[in-house]
């Protein structure tokens, strides 16, 4: 009997600091402000139900707007942004009324690049951004070399195959801008939102349809997602001096100070320390039953 007591004991103490290691939090924000602009034209999308990108033969290019307000805890010293990503659902490629036959699908790689100027949802075009102010001369011609319009700077590209084996089916578009939120969240980039266009926008063929947060269905709807860890908690503290991994030899202390690591699939370290309460089970119980054996 003893050597059940000491099984469930060591399975409560590692589980217990299992729990204390699951130190990664996510949180979700909702993009309210979200649309779309075509080159040339002055309507406003701000409520439509589609976000579009690319070009359709005889229509002008089109380019999506995404913006949110990011969480009051993003301006907290003591938060650090481990991962951060944009996602709008990719519902269907789409030819415009009439040319089914003759617009194709075709490769659309599509970029993330942060908006240099503030942009009002319910009036923004091709030609102005806010009631009463235009764009820069080159944004009006999509140019992406006027720092004043959007930053030159890629954040990610998500491809989506146009043609082949690889026909386009609806997924979550998803974009890694980790740096661009960390430096709206340490205030040295005002947050203007996204601008995702394709580096094929010239190429004519179907456009690509994404939802916008005007969804009926709410689950498919655009958000940001943040990873995040708070830097001033004992535990964060004790993790960098490497305290809970002696209890894991195939974990280094460094580990702790590493984001590829915490960000990498959670960063599951509830799953290592069970695997550790296996082991020990497993070696413990046939101590146990030798001593059993020999009483």
């Amino acid at each position: 009997m003893f050597g059940w007591y000491f099984l469930v004991l060591v399975a409560v103490i590692v589980d217990t600091k299992a729990q204390t290691l699951t130190f990664l939090k996510t949180t979700k924000i909702p993009i309210r402000n979200d649309t779309f602009i075509e080159i040339d034209s002055a309507s406003n999308w701000c409520d439509y139900e589609w976000l579009l990108v690319g070009k359709h033969t005889d229509y002008g290019k089109k380019r999506i707007l995404v913006k949110a307000e990011m969480p009051a805890m993003c301006s907290d010293s003591d938060i650090h942004i481990v991962h951060a990503t944009l996602n709008i659902w990719f519902h269907y490629a789409h030819a415009a009324s009439g040319s089914e036959d003759i617009e194709k699908h075709i490769d659309r790689n599509l970029s993330a690049s942060a908006l240099m100027i503030d942009w009002e949802c319910d009036v923004v075009n091709s030609f102005r951004y806010s009631k009463h102010m235009f764009w820069p001369g080159e944004a009006q011609e999509y140019g992406l070399k006027d720092p004043d319009f959007v930053d030159p700077n890629i954040l990610d590209t998500h491809f989506i195959h146009g043609k082949g084996i690889n026909y386009p089916f609806s997924h979550w578009g998803v974009w890694n801008i980790t740096s661009l939120v960390r430096e709206w969240c340490e205030g040295t980039l005002r947050n203007n939102g996204v601008m995702i266009w394709d580096q094929f926008e010239n190429d004519d063929g179907r456009d690509l349809r994404f939802t916008a947060s005007e969804c009926s269905n709410a689950t498919i709807r655009p958000y940001f997602e943040i990873k995040y860890v708070n830097l001033s908690t004992t535990m964060i503290s004790q993790l960098n001096q490497g305290t809970y991994f002696t209890y894991v030899p195939w974990l280094s202390p460094s580990l702790a100070n590493t984001e590829e690591n915490i960000e990498s699939e959670n960063f599951q370290v509830r799953i290592d320390m069970f695997v550790v309460v296996v082991v020990v089970v497993a070696i413990v119980s046939q101590r146990c039953k030798r001593i059993e054996q020999l009483l």
